[in-house]
């Protein structure tokens, strides 16, 4: 069989506190790989993960959302999980089925109390995570600062593979360390030059 043409499956779990940007991620993600024709967002009520009428209602998770996408040679299924900690249930069930997590943190307001319970359950369970630090377009941001401070309440070897040129109202550019490539965010697009 011709490896190029392999599938390949990965379970991945987006897991946070609440009001981090999980679900509008997650909606990124699917737009981004082809898997839907239109970006919806929380405020428009429109997203793929926020689909029952009580989430639709409330603005937020309840429940965990299986999406499907393809990227490259893998089918991966992405399991958007609820940040409050009152449907804890839901995210440590999915930390048992999970390949890997994206670990979402508000920049603007660092580690939240949601987050640590499921750390905890990482810890134990040996997941590979990669922490996605979202909203760096708000005022006051400090990237460096805020890795440090994973890195010492983890106890964690954290290595960005992404850097923000600049932070905060002006923030517009990162470098892919990994790709040594700059990637530019424009008008909802993103744009890239070595």
């Amino acid at each position: 069989m011709d490896r190029n043409s392999c599938s390949y499956n990965k379970v991945v779990g987006i897991i946070s506190g609440n009001g981090t940007g999980k679900t509008s991620l997650s909606e990124c993600i699917l737009y981004n790989s082809g898997a839907i024709d239109r970006l919806g967002t929380i405020e428009s009520k429109n997203t793929v993960s926020d689909f029952t009428p009580l989430e639709t209602k409330k603005g937020f998770s309840i429940n965990s959302s299986l999406l499907h996408y393809k990227w490259k040679n893998f089918n991966i299924n992405l399991i958007d999980c609820p940040g409050y900690m009152d449907f804890i249930g839901q995210t440590q069930s999915a930390i048992k089925v999970v390949d890997s997590v994206l670990m979402v943190i508000d920049a603007k307001t660092g580690i939240q109390a949601p987050t640590e319970l499921p750390m905890e359950l990482l810890s134990k369970e040996s997941r590979p995570i990669f922490f996605i630090l979202n909203k760096m377009d708000l005022e006051n941001i400090d990237f460096s600062g805020l890795v440090e401070d994973i890195k010492k309440e983890y106890k964690l070897n954290l290595v960005p593979i992404t850097i923000p040129v600049n932070s905060g109202e002006g923030f517009s550019r990162i470098v892919d360390i990994f790709q040594n490539q700059t990637y530019e965010y424009k008008d909802k697009n993103y744009s890239g030059s070595n």
